[in-house]
């Protein structure tokens, strides 16, 4: 499986993230699942527009381990 696209949603203020909707694909089928996380502690903006402007849209292992560090509220699988 690998990550296809990342959404984050914002609170009120937008600046800070209170979910991730991770899209995955597995590459040999093409079905697709989302996976829903939201964030005990909000992660602000600044540290993935951060990532945003040095890697453009590719996840590589830098903003994977933004997100490793961050712990866990809830998580939620929707497949397609």
């Amino acid at each position: 499986m690998k990550i296809h696209k990342i959404k984050n949603l914002y609170t009120n203020s937008q600046k800070e993230i209170t979910q991730t909707i991770f899209t995955i694909k597995n590459p040999y089928n093409r079905k697709k699942a989302k996976i829903i996380v939201t964030w005990e502690t909000p992660i602000t903006d600044y540290q993935i527009s951060e990532y945003k402007s040095k890697n453009r849209k590719r996840f590589n292992n830098y903003q994977r381990n933004l997100y490793v560090d961050k712990i866990l509220k809830d998580i939620s699988l929707l497949k397609k």
